[in-house]
């Protein structure tokens, strides 16, 4: 089979592949979903995923192997029963019903692609890698810690493909979060918020336009927030990383941001007052010697409910520089009427005490 499929758009496809390919033509019929929540069968499925794979940028062999065999265990995982008409009924169609003999997991998918010849064929960094990333799709927190930043891409670049397939029918994540999802992403933060916060680059001793933010003392972490969900975004679930669009991040400002701003708001750690202002829908833009740090969120690590990040933290060098919240007109502008109207309530309870 794989020798009669054509190279799609005129491209050298791999052998892995040309076998994945004609493999999974021979699945034209079966379903990917038996639930009923996605009509699509396996072979249209998987070509949806690979066809949006081979349009990402640095997409390569296999990346784009994966992307084909991400999904292979549900052959075995499905069973098909088939019930067929008499003989005298020839021309009706057999009724046939699929039940599930096990739960699908990436394991049986890494399984099936790694009996194919021509996989066994391949350079061992890429087996290990694309095998790593097909089994651990789902369950990233299983990755091995020291395992080849190959497999990290391949595994990054998946969720991607299906994020655009899903972009191309229709999905919009752009609607508000709902307290349930927020709920979901607290509830994440509260596995990985300490050991996420001891990676990032927050020393108050060489400070550069690299580091992720500083650390004040007293409890008080000052982080960019675009590098604090950068370093979230590799931890989360897949599924609470597709509801926000966190597979694509280039640094800029993020949809996500104001659904992590309530996260913290909801585990009491975000200041909004720092410096004598207000947070603007919480974030600062802070000037700390002579790097000025844009779009910034103000944590307060609490001693007691943080203790050992607490204690981490207090060990690092003491910042003896100067802070300053850089506002714009607008906010300028509401903290003068609000310190106005201040003023003008307390001459007016003056002047009627006396």
């Amino acid at each position: 089979m794989p020798d009669i499929i054509a190279s799609p758009g005129g491209q050298e496809i791999h052998p892995v592949e040309a076998e994945l390919l004609g493999f999974i033509n021979g699945y034209r019929d079966w379903p990917y979903d038996i639930t009923g929540q996605d009509s699509d069968s396996l072979h249209t499925h998987t070509m949806k995923q690979w066809t949006e794979m081979c349009k990402l940028p640095n997409a390569k062999e296999p990346h784009r192997i994966a992307a084909l065999a991400q999904d292979l265990g549900k052959v075995f995982a499905y069973k098909e029963s088939r019930r067929p008409y008499p003989l005298r009924q020839f021309w009706k169609q057999d009724k046939v019903a699929y039940s599930r003999r096990c739960v699908e997991h990436g394991g049986l998918s890494a399984f099936i692609l790694g009996t194919m010849p021509s996989f066994l064929s391949m350079p061992e960094r890429r087996r290990r890698a694309i095998l790593i990333a097909v089994r651990f799709r789902d369950n990233p927190t299983f990755i091995p810690a020291n395992c080849d930043p190959l497999a990290l891409e391949i595994y990054e670049m998946l969720h991607m493909a299906a994020e655009k397939v899903a972009e191309a029918e229709g999905y919009d994540a752009q609607e508000a979060a709902s307290e349930e999802d927020i709920a979901h992403l607290t509830s994440e933060f509260d596995s990985f918020f300490g050991s996420i916060i001891r990676s990032l680059e927050v020393n108050p001793a060489g400070q550069s336009s690299k580091s992720d933010g500083i650390y004040l003392g007293d409890g008080i972490l000052v982080l960019k927030m675009s590098n604090l969900v950068k370093a979230f975004a590799s931890a989360l679930s897949p599924e609470v990383r597709r509801r926000f669009t966190m597979w694509r991040l280039d640094g800029k400002a993020h949809p996500c941001w104001p659904a992590f701003i309530a996260a913290f708001t909801k585990m009491n750690l975000l200041m909004e007052t720092f410096q004598n202002a207000k947070t603007n829908n919480g974030l600062y833009n802070v000037k700390i010697g002579d790097h000025d740090l844009k779009n910034c969120i103000v944590l307060k690590i609490d001693v007691v409910n943080q203790s050992e990040l607490r204690h981490s933290l207090d060990a690092l060098p003491k910042y003896a520089g100067v802070v300053e919240v850089i506002q714009d007109e607008a906010s300028l502008k509401d903290e003068i009427i609000a310190a106005a109207n201040s003023v003008d309530e307390m001459l007016k309870q003056a002047r009627e005490s006396l």
